[in-house]
């Protein structure tokens, strides 16, 4: 998968075509190392580690029929009319760092959790009126990882909505946790981390100075962010200068290795703006 992202200030404040200093290029001041303070209390030497869902927790299955249908689901205005069942009290689950018994939550409380209040929007309303107990795949940052979970059809949705059924005590802050949109993997030494980062041409325009990005990792106990750190190389790219030059200045995904402090272990993965990097074994 390939990003294209044109820097509209590839050509602002000093004039780098000519031997200026390499200009300001977004996603590559570091790290991200206030995000390690925003997950200091997370547990990652517990068992069973919770499960760190990222971006929305539910999931919207194979789409919807229409429009309105979309609106609802993302407003999260659900008119429910299936009955809603109990649940088993616990559920054995597959984790990354081993199987656990979870507690498991009934389906009104996963409606509850699912669902805003219905009053005060004109937004649409999605009709839910049927619901099963079934696993249900979910995006986290060990990679995808099938939960329990409760699901909700109607006559709008393709497919049903997937609620996660396991207690939220499981959880890590669902809903809180933004994905970054890219992927990494940790070796068998479980320190040499590869990273996809979104990653700058880095001098492309002719008569500007060549930069070179090198990528940086801070640790905490409970978490490693990982960023780029761009520097000028004292060589200039060849050619005559131009002025249109911003149109060369793009950002793509480039894989990035580096050696961790220590074993990443159930530490969370960071990207340069903090959001959560999933993280698979080679």
């Amino acid at each position: 998968m390939v990003a294209v992202l044109v820097l509209l200030a590839g050509c602002a404040g000093p004039d780098f075509r000519r031997g200026g200093p390499p200009p300001f290029v977004v996603g590559t001041a570091g790290p991200d190392r206030a995000a390690l303070a925003r997950w200091s209390d997370f547990p990652a030497g517990r068992h069973p580690r919770p499960v760190v869902l990222l971006g929305d927790p539910a999931s919207a299955g194979a789409g919807f029929t229409d429009g309105a249908a979309k609106q609802a689901f993302a407003a999260k205005r659900f008119s429910v009319t299936a009955a809603l069942p109990a649940g088993s009290a616990t559920a054995t689950v597959a984790l990354p760092d081993g199987p656990a018994e979870l507690g498991v939550i009934g389906a009104a409380a996963a409606v509850a959790a699912l669902a805003r209040p219905l009053a005060g929007s004109a937004d649409p309303v999605l009709v839910l009126d049927q619901v099963r107990y079934a696993p249900a795949t979910f995006p986290t940052d060990r990679g995808p990882l099938a939960l329990p979970a409760w699901q909700f059809s109607g006559p709008g949705v393709l497919g049903a909505i997937a609620w996660p059924a396991v207690d939220p005590a499981a959880l890590w802050r669902p809903g809180e946790n933004p994905d970054a949109g890219t992927t990494a993997v940790i070796a068998g030494d479980d320190r040499t981390l590869t990273v996809a980062l979104l990653t700058p041409a880095g001098g492309a325009c002719p008569g500007s100075p060549v930069v070179a990005f090198t990528a940086e990792a801070v640790a905490s106990p409970a978490a490693v962010a990982v960023g780029l750190r761009a520097a000028g190389t004292g060589s200039v790219v060849p050619g005559p200068t131009r002025d249109d030059c911003a149109s060369d200045d793009v950002l793509r995904y480039a894989q990035h290795t580096l050696v961790l402090d220590a074993p990443l272990g159930g530490r969370v993965v960071l990207g340069p703006d903090g959001a959560v990097i999933a993280v698979r074994r080679a």
